[in-house]
């Protein structure tokens, strides 16, 4: 039995685009708690491909976290015009403290 080993990988938003309109990917959402209070984060995953894309801030590499619906929604809009379902687990997966 193989196993497949998950490699997280950052990606910028420009990054993110192409692997969505070229390649396939799909976004997915996952909560968490950040400092406390409920965020989420979102990467991208190719078929065939254990690689996870993370969104990171274009300008610092860091991770990016929404930290408001009305922005995840309005990124996901601009990531996936065509999509009608905005998929989002309610339970956070972990905690992050940046304090």
């Amino acid at each position: 039995m193989s196993t497949t080993r998950v490699v997280v990988q950052p990606a910028n938003t420009f990054a993110i685009r192409h692997l969505i309109r070229r390649k396939g990917g799909r976004l997915e959402v996952e909560t968490v708690l950040l400092n406390g209070k409920l965020a989420w984060r979102v990467h991208v995953r190719l078929p065939d491909d254990p690689t996870i894309y993370r969104v990171v801030v274009y300008h610092t590499a860091e991770i990016r976290y929404f930290r408001t619906f009305a922005a995840l929604f309005r990124y996901y809009r601009e990531m996936m015009p065509d999509e009608t379902i905005l998929p989002i687990p309610m339970t956070p997966v972990e905690e992050i403290n940046t304090d």
